[in-house]
């Protein structure tokens, strides 16, 4: 897109931030309703990062990303005091609406049709993550196995360096992933190797669970869309996951119970771009 284009989009307010889904852009526009801030859906978390990135390389630096944690690592570390590096902010929960399992809250809200109690939802919340634990085992194990895939992949090397069959290949063999990550694939593909890395995340997993910690661990796009059937048993809507996140977040902001992940996340991008916090 050339300057002018970006500056057309970007130009409509003074903070600008991409997201993957719509679910984010519900919590955000909600939890932030008021505030001088675009929210779009931009997609993956790759390409939020490459959208964010073209701004940034153009000059327009009030342009941001928020993501998921998914099964990685969150840069909430960060957030107090942002490098101007921190383009793509990581959330500290797995997924957005790991935010929105708030018994009290779900009880409260419009949409808890079927009149659930705070400890009735509570309870629902431990049985549904109760049976995730083999679930989020294997999801786990399958990205360790994609990560050591990926770790160290070479990028595309500059034009100058590939003038032939031989630079082509010696490009592509020199590099240290095919030495070093490549050659340890194949055990990742075997049952021993399989087995017990599976009995080790679901030992871990299983611990979560027993201790009350499970949200930071369990997707909460998965548990949250359980408990809405829970709750949201009467009345119609396009989609009663998004209704249901919306009323819980809404209940939380109207309550003075916002989620401290989402406040902060607030103050940090505001003062980025020299908005009051």
């Amino acid at each position: 897109m050339s300057s002018v284009g970006l500056s057309a989009l970007y130009g409509s307010q003074p903070l600008f931030v991409w997201v993957e889904d719509e679910a984010t852009r519900i919590a955000l526009t909600t939890a932030w309703a008021g505030d001088s801030v675009a929210i779009h859906i931009g997609g993956s978390n790759d390409t939020i990062r490459a959208v964010v990135n073209d701004a940034w390389r153009n000059g327009i630096n009030h342009v941001f990303g928020v993501v998921d944690r998914d099964h990685g690592r969150s840069n909430n570390a960060q957030w107090l005091s942002p490098p101007n590096s921190l383009r793509v902010y990581v959330l500290q929960s797995p997924e957005i609406e790991t935010l929105a399992l708030d018994p009290l809250s779900i009880a409260e809200c419009a949409y808890n049709t079927a009149g659930r109690t705070e400890a009735e939802i509570e309870t629902k919340l431990q049985e549904i993550a109760a049976g995730m634990n083999w679930w989020m085992a294997c999801c786990s194990v399958l990205m360790t196995v994609k990560g050591r895939r990926n770790a160290g992949f070479p990028p595309f090397p500059a034009v100058a360096r590939v003038t032939s069959e031989s630079s082509a290949l010696a490009c592509i063999t020199s590099a240290d992933w095919f030495s070093k990550t490549a050659a340890t694939l194949a055990g990742l593909a075997t049952m021993g190797w399989l087995t017990t890395e599976l009995r080790a995340e679901e030992a871990r997993i299983s611990a979560t669970i027993a201790n009350g910690t499970w949200r930071s661990e369990l997707s909460g796009k998965q548990v949250f869309q359980q408990v809405s059937d829970f709750v949201f048993t009467r009345g119609v809507v396009p989609d009663k996951h998004a209704a249901l996140l919306q009323a819980v977040i809404q209940r939380q902001v109207d309550t003075g119970r916002m989620p401290l992940e989402l406040s902060s996340l607030r103050t940090s991008l505001r003062v980025r771009v020299g908005l009051p916090p």
